[in-house]
Formats: structure tokens, sequence, C-alpha cells
């Protein structure tokens, strides 16, 4: 059932993002949240799925973050399955320790591949539910 909305369809839709880890958590938006777009995301073929974002900026140790890579933050849940049944899932939100942006796939599985980098712990939702 999932497949007939298709990944694609995500690109460039809007989510709400709440932060539960770190508590404290503090962006443009205010305490505990994010907004967000869709950039880019992870064809079928690839072994983990995950988003590409843009965000409202937010600041770690005086470094500018403007994008996450949002991925599952249980191996047993799906984001899509997720999203689609309660419009809201739980994720990590995967960010470059030092601000650099993000542009291709490959940079994406680079960042994910490698220990330079931090993350929050929250969930998603998209502005517009399913169907989209």
């Amino acid at each position: 059932m999932l497949n007939q909305y298709g990944r694609k369809n995500l690109t460039g839709k809007k989510l709400t993002i709440s932060i539960g880890e770190p508590w404290d958590f503090i962006s443009s938006e205010g305490k505990n949240h994010l907004n967000a777009e869709i950039i880019s995301i992870s064809n079928e073929e690839e072994k983990e799925f995950w988003m590409l974002c843009d965000v409202t900026p937010f600041f770690i140790e005086n470094i500018k973050i403007s994008q996450v890579i949002v991925i599952e933050r249980y191996f047993s849940e799906s984001i899509m399955e997720s999203l689609f049944k309660s419009n809201y899932a739980v994720c990590n939100f995967v960010y470059s320790k030092n601000g650099e942006l993000i542009y291709t796939s490959d940079d994406v599985k680079k960042l994910l591949s490698n220990n330079k980098y931090g993350f929050l712990v929250g969930g998603i939702s998209l502005e517009n539910s399913f169907p989209i």
C-alpha cells in the first residue's frame, strides 16, 4: 500500500519536527521545535531509509546547522509506515558537526558512515498528512 505513494512524492513536502533529546534544545523556531522541507530521499534500493531536510537553523557549539538527515530510530519501525498510519514517526536527526551542507546521496552515505556527526532524537509529522 505504501508503494502507491512513492518516496519521490515526499520531496518538497514540509515536516514539523519535535525534539525530545536533548531536552533543552532550542532553534530559531523555539524550544524543542524545527520546521523542515524534504529535499532528497533515499531510493528504494538503498538498505537504509533516509530523508535529507533543510531545517530552521539551530546552533550546536556555535556551529550553525541548517540540514538534518532523518533516519529510523528503531529498525523495527518504518518511518514511511508510521507516517502513513498515524502521521507521526519517531526518528533520529543526524547533522554534520561542522555545519557542512550536504548535496548528494553520496554525501549522506559518507556522513552516516563516519563518526563526524551529531544527532537529535524526536519525531516528525507531515504538514499535510497522507495521501500525498
